[in-house]
């Protein structure tokens, strides 16, 4: 390629680059349309660069941050892909699954973490903990408004690592919530040195019935990630993950999410229900992942299903939570 044209091209992104990021910040709300990926991506590009890599210890709270977008509708060729990529069946009513919502709505985190007024580059951001609640069923066909906000608390850990957390809604269009999506992230310190460890870890072994088996693919944090529009390189290539400190890809913790609320279908149907996950280490990509329901309890008209996931080889745990749902109709 001639010198002269590559200059070019690359005028033109840097330029592209610097309106983005110092053009309008402060859109609140958008009607029938989601944020472009595109924008999000240049602008968490620009924040690698913009931005420091740790959070200033001198901040004590997250600036207020908010996206809404209003009258949209489930896409029904990202929702079939959904329900291929893991494994589930769609529901003769066409229902919104639990673990789809995210799915649709996690534009808006990406939208809040590569915006100008987030405080500190979060590329290579990871997901701690989640919390999905379906309060009733929601048709795909409905129009829903979905909204994110960053909220304000900081913790900081030992570790000099910060954990921040972002909340989802989605309404109906009679202003009825369907669902609530809690988020916590670790925004990983970038000069952190893991300590040598003298002695082998030892962890209890994960009983249970075992609920399935998932074999991952190493390209499975792409697909997610074009399903989804999460575009944090950690998921992606060898390449991108190793520039965040992981050998390998890790998969998506939403993604494990809703792979076990697929397979632990017995109560998947039934409403108000709630799905929690705490994870406990990466999963680099391809791995064989085990689903162990340890508990099966009733409480009245509520069924609670503990789980855990493990590795297939070594049985290292690699996120344990619950489901509980309605289970009278």
């Amino acid at each position: 390629m001639d010198v002269s044209v590559l200059v070019l091209i690359l005028s033109v992104l840097v330029t592209a680059g610097v309106v983005l990021w110092y053009g309008p910040k402060d859109v609140t709300h958008r009607e029938g349309s989601w944020p472009r990926v595109g924008l999000m991506l240049v602008r968490a590009l620009m924040g690698l660069v913009m931005k420091p890599r740790r959070l200033n210890p001198d901040i004590k709270e997250m600036p207020h941050l908010k996206i809404c977008v209003s009258n949209v509708f489930i896409d029904a060729a990202r929702l079939k892909g959904f329900l291929k990529l893991v494994d589930a069946e769609q529901s003769e009513q066409d229902d919104v699954p639990l673990m789809y919502f995210i799915v649709e709505a996690i534009c808006l985190d990406m939208f809040i973490l590569s915006h100008p007024r987030f405080p500190v580059s979060a590329m290579g951001a990871v997901l701690l903990k989640h919390t999905s609640e379906a309060f009733q069923k929601c048709d795909s066909s409905t129009g829903l408004t979905f909204a994110c906000e960053l909220q304000p608390e900081i913790r900081r850990r030992e570790t000099g690592n910060v954990e921040v957390d972002m909340v989802n809604k989605a309404w109906r269009e009679d202003g009825i919530l369907v669902w609530k999506g809690t988020t916590t992230m670790v925004l990983i310190k970038p000069d952190r040195k893991r300590k040598r460890r003298t002695h082998a870890v030892l962890y209890p072994k994960a009983v249970g019935e075992v609920m399935g088996t998932m074999q991952l693919n190493a390209d499975v944090g792409r697909l997610y990630s074009r399903l989804s529009g999460d575009i944090n390189p950690i998921h992606l290539w060898p390449w991108s993950a190793k520039l965040f400190g992981f050998r390998r890809p890790i998969a998506h913790g939403l993604f494990l999410m809703a792979l076990s609320h697929a397979k632990l279908h017995s109560t998947s149907d039934r409403y108000p229900q709630m799905m929690f996950s705490e994870f406990l280490r990466p999963t680099l990509l391809p791995a064989n992942l085990q689903l162990l329901k340890q508990t099966h309890d009733v409480h009245g008209s509520t069924i609670k299903q503990s789980f855990t996931l493990i590795t297939q080889e070594m049985s290292k745990p690699v996120a344990l939570g619950h489901l509980t749902s309605n289970h009278i109709s």
